[in-house]
């Protein structure tokens, strides 16, 4: 098992870009630098903040990019939901995600 916490983790963005969901739990701002480096990493973020309010929603699918979750429901219940995507669904989103997101920050 893979252990992220209590310190630096070398390869952590490699770790993270090798996940098909990324966890994103409330911050203590209206903001999360972790969706971001998720997207940049290509993981699905998985939105675990009920107030959470994600930016560019005009410009920005963020339904087909990402998964929001309530919190109340964090648990089996989510881990049931994830697991029953079809690996189909996950690389088409992956797929988006790369194409919306990852190749504009790469292109600079």
């Amino acid at each position: 098992m893979l252990k992220l916490s209590g310190g630096f983790v070398e390869n952590y963005l490699e770790i993270k870009g090798n996940a098909h969901f990324c966890l994103i739990p409330a911050g203590t701002s209206p903001w999360t630098n972790q969706l971001y480096e998720s997207i940049h990493c290509g993981c699905i973020p998985v939105i675990l903040s009920d107030e959470y309010e994600v930016a560019f929603q005009h410009l920005i699918d963020w339904k087909r990019l990402s998964i929001k979750w309530p919190e109340a429901e964090v648990g089996p219940e989510l881990y049931s939901f994830l697991s029953s995507l079809p690996t189909k669904s996950i690389a088409a989103m992956k797929a988006r995600l790369y194409r919306k997101c990852v190749v504009c920050w790469d292109s600079g």
